[in-house]
């Protein structure tokens, strides 16, 4: 019944959350299509520059072969046992398999060894070159790779905010069907052959359901408060009339009964009426009364039934809540909470307190399990000790409703006995008086 309590919106729009996940859809490809050029880069290492090397090697192994060492490039040492034409093979190499490998050093190296007919023979070649042209490849690359993901980011954002204008047009025409008084089809150029238009057709059809739904029960609501007027007048002016003969002391108290419970259903017929003519209602339209002129007026209603069971009513006051409210209205959801307090405590003591922002109603009584508390609010739903008492499960739920359209709020506060209930009549921006 907290009228407030709304669900909670979503951290981000629809088309902020397509645009996250196209860009991180961008940033997954990127991703891979960087581990595939570093895998790429590592296969031209193994394979092509192996390849060259085996045969840099070959072409050296036959001029060794005949005698004469051929001239080699700057980055290339040839090293090789047996010959005087080689250089000795480094410590640093001397466990190097046969075959084509890799050093890492500064700069790294690669490195062919193999036979020739006389003993080992080993070529190394500097990677310096290489290493500058492979690190410019990547800068490249990786610039390239955030270009392409900030090009693809706009562009995504601009093709989502296309994509998305017919579902903000159509958000836009809902809300403002839905928030009209009265039924009006849909534009018909929101109905477009595919999956937005379906959704608009969908929800023109919901949207006049739900007028003529509302237009039912408000004309329901409206003759049947008019109707009832009649014969409850007829009943009041009875009671009236035995109030004033001489009667026995239970047949007077039937009486008081009588005319207590016609003057709730006055009070409900009223409310019944405000609420079809009106679905939000702003209480500060129609000054009346204080709360604390209300609660006061409650507690006397209600004070002679609750003594009869062996309960007190009392008021109390934390603070001065400002403002003026409507008997009918405030004073329906007063009624009801402590009808319910009077029928379902049993014994002890029911506290009315004004607050700051309104007011707490609480009893001695077995209480509300937290768990139990949405469901009350239901109509014709009743708690486990009602099953045995007079009601019919409306109560609560009459007191939800005129919250929701007054905009207050109606809560159940931790007790560790009885129930608690608050009533919020002040918004919390408003400027609040202590007395």
């Amino acid at each position: 019944m907290d009228s407030r309590r709304t669900r909670r919106p979503p951290r981000f729009g629809l088309a902020t959350r397509i645009a996250i996940s196209f860009a991180l859809l961008l940033t997954f490809v990127a991703g891979v299509y960087s581990v595939a050029f570093k895998m790429a880069i590592t296969f031209t290492e193994v394979n092509v520059v192996g390849d060259f090397l085996e045969e840099d090697f070959e072409f050296l192994r036959e001029h060794i072969e005949a005698g004469k060492l051929p001239p080699v490039a700057e980055s290339t040492e040839i090293y090789g046992t047996h010959s005087p034409l080689l250089k000795p093979i480094p410590e640093r190499y001397a466990a190097a398999p046969n075959g084509y490998y890799e050093v890492e050093e500064e700069p790294a190296v690669f490195v062919w060894r193999g036979k020739w007919s006389r003993g080992d023979l080993m070529v190394v070649r500097s990677q310096g070159d290489f290493e500058i042209r492979e690190e410019a490849l990547k800068s490249q690359v990786y610039a390239s790779l955030i270009f392409v993901f900030i090009l693809g980011a706009g562009a995504g954002w601009l093709l989502i905010r296309q994509v998305m204008r017919p579902v903000r047009e159509l958000s836009g025409a809902v809300r403002q069907r839905a928030e009209a008084e009265s039924w009006a089809p849909l534009d018909p150029g929101l109905m477009t052959e595919d999956e937005v238009g379906e959704l608009a057709r969908i929800c023109d059809e919901a949207l006049k359901r739900f007028h003529e739904a509302l237009q039912r029960e408000r004309t329901f609501t409206r003759d049947a408060s008019h109707e009832l007027r009649t014969p409850l007048t007829v009943i009041e002016t009875s009671a009236e009339l035995l109030e004033l003969a001489a009667l026995p002391e239970a047949q007077r108290r039937q009486v008081e009964r009588i005319l207590r419970a016609s003057a709730d259903m006055r009070g409900l017929i009223t409310v019944f009426l405000q609420l079809a003519r009106a679905p939000s209602l702003d209480p500060n339209r129609m000054p009346s009364d204080t709360v604390a002129g209300i609660l006061s007026w409650s507690a006397a209603v209600w004070k002679p039934e609750a003594e009869r069971r062996g309960m007190t009513i009392e008021i109390q006051r934390e603070a001065e809540c400002p403002g003026r409210y409507s008997p009918v209205m405030l004073g329906t959801v007063v009624n009801n909470i402590v009808r319910n307090a009077v029928a379902y405590a049993g014994t002890g003591r029911i506290t009315l307190t004004e607050t700051a922002r309104g007011f707490i109603i609480s009893d001695e009584g077995p209480g509300i399990a937290p768990e139990s508390w949405k469901d009350l609010s239901e109509v014709f739903h009743r708690g486990k000790s009602a099953e045995k008492s007079e009601g019919w499960g409306l109560g609560l739920a009459i007191v939800g409703r005129i919250a929701r359209v007054s905009g207050w709020t109606v809560r159940l506060l931790p007790s560790e006995q009885g129930a608690r209930i608050e009533v919020e009549v002040v918004p919390s921006e408003a400027p609040v008086r202590y007395s």
